[in-house]
């Protein structure tokens, strides 16, 4: 695997891809897929997602290209005081579950010999992304710690050193986090390890802009968890 230049910033093409079958499916549209989330009728949602899949989607495809933008949808809901914060965690609780049925009925991959570590950096609380980089990374054969929401920056740091992973995710909800994120990144750098680990993020700030990925020292930012598992293999 060919290391990438730190400070990468999003692939744009990546922002806008909707490869595989998943747009044939009229209730995969981010307004309708957001609907049946809001409301807890997962259904039709769950026949839509199996159709995705037997036309050839993959996990990372459904979450990419059908669970990622209607989550978009449903934040902007939030923002705009559509819907209240018990139906946003709903929406959430129920984007899980599904995609949880994604992951129970996809073909792992061979072990590939490589450690992940996932987590989101302190003041995080929204964990799904990490959950679902876990899960598309566990497919493709890796060996993943996933330690979910608001991890303290020491322990994350202390946790990053016991495991000595080839990748770090890091996932920031919001642009103040950034000195949690370059604060693992240098810590990883500061090992002896050689070569040092990788260190990937995502999340909204990168995704709105608002950060680079050479804002946090990373060596890459990726737009959604598709776009991580090509780059990484």
């Amino acid at each position: 695997m060919n290391a990438p230049v730190r400070g990468h910033d999003l692939d744009r093409d990546a922002r806008a891809s909707t490869r595989g079958a998943t747009g044939s499916v009229e209730l995969l549209a981010a307004p309708v897929f957001a609907d049946a989330l809001v409301s807890g009728d997962t259904k039709d949602a769950w026949s839509a997602l199996r159709t995705a899949l037997v036309d050839g989607a993959s996990y990372a495809d459904v979450a990419a290209d059908v669970v990622g933008p209607a989550l978009v949808e449903v934040g902007t809901r939030w923002a705009e005081r559509q819907i209240t914060v018990a139906q946003e965690h709903l929406a959430t609780a129920n984007a899980t579950m599904l995609l949880s049925q994604v992951f129970l009925d996809a073909d792992v991959a061979a072990p590939n010999g490589r450690k992940a570590v996932f987590a989101c950096v302190a003041g995080n609380h929204h964990a799904l992304g990490v959950r679902i980089l876990s899960d598309a990374f566990a497919i493709a054969g890796w060996e993943v710690r996933s330690l979910g929401a608001n991890v303290p920056t020491d322990d994350l740091i202390d946790f990053v050193r016991t495991e000595a992973p080839d990748v770090i995710g890091l996932s920031l909800s919001d642009a103040e986090q950034a000195g949690a994120a370059r604060a693992v990144a240098a810590a990883a750098r500061a090992s002896d390890r050689n070569p040092t680990p990788l260190v990937v993020v995502g999340g909204f700030p990168f995704v709105s802009g608002a950060l680079t990925a050479a804002d946090v020292d990373a060596d890459a930012a990726h737009a959604d968890v598709r776009s991580a598992v090509d780059a990484l293999g």
